[in-house]
C-alpha cells in the first residue's frame, strides 16, 4: 500500500516546489529584481511584493507540522530571501522620494528640509506613511 502513495507523495512534494518558486518568482518581479515577462521591463510594485511575500509566510504557518525538512527549508529560504530583498528595495526606493518630497516642499533640491515658517502650521503637515517590515518571526 504505500508503494502506491509515494508517486502521488513525490508528484505533491514536486508541486509545492513548483508553487513556491512560482510565488517566489512573482515576489522577485514585483521587486523589481526580474523583469516582468510580458513587458520585458523593469517594474517595483511593493504593496504586491508584500502581499505575495505574506502567502508564502501564510503557507508556511499554516502548513507546520505537515512538511519535510527539505519543504520547510525551501519555504523558509524563500521567505528570508524575499523579506531582505522586500528591506532593500523599500529602503533605495524611500531615499529618493524622501528627497524629491524635501525639494519639493522647500523649491530647492536635495535634502533641504523647509524651516518652521516656510512649512506653515505642523497641522498642515501630512503625516508619514508606514510600512509593513520584515523582521525577526
Amino acid at each position: 500500500m504505500s508503494g502506491e502513495n509515494q508517486p502521488t507523495d513525490k508528484r505533491d512534494t514536486e508541486m509545492f516546489a513548483s508553487l513556491v518558486m512560482m510565488l517566489t518568482t512573482s515576489a522577485m518581479q514585483q521587486l523589481g529584481k526580474l523583469p516582468n515577462p510580458l513587458t520585458g521591463k523593469i517594474e517595483v510594485n511593493l504593496d504586491a511584493a508584500q502581499w505575495t511575500i505574506d502567502v508564502i509566510v501564510m503557507l508556511r504557518d499554516k502548513m507546520r507540522g505537515n512538511l519535510t525538512g527539505e519543504e520547510q527549508k525551501l519555504l523558509n529560504e524563500a521567505i528570508t530571501s524575499l523579506q531582505l530583498n522586500f528591506v532593500e528595495t523599500a529602503s533605495s526606493a524611500a531615499t529618493p522620494q524622501q528627497s524629491a518630497a524635501a525639494a519639493s516642499e522647500t523649491g530647492t533640491p536635495g535634502n533641504a528640509s523647509p524651516t518652521r515658517e516656510e512649512s506653515g502650521k505642523d497641522s498642515d503637515r501630512k503625516p508619514p506613511k508606514f510600512r509593513k517590515t520584515y523582521g525577526a518571526s
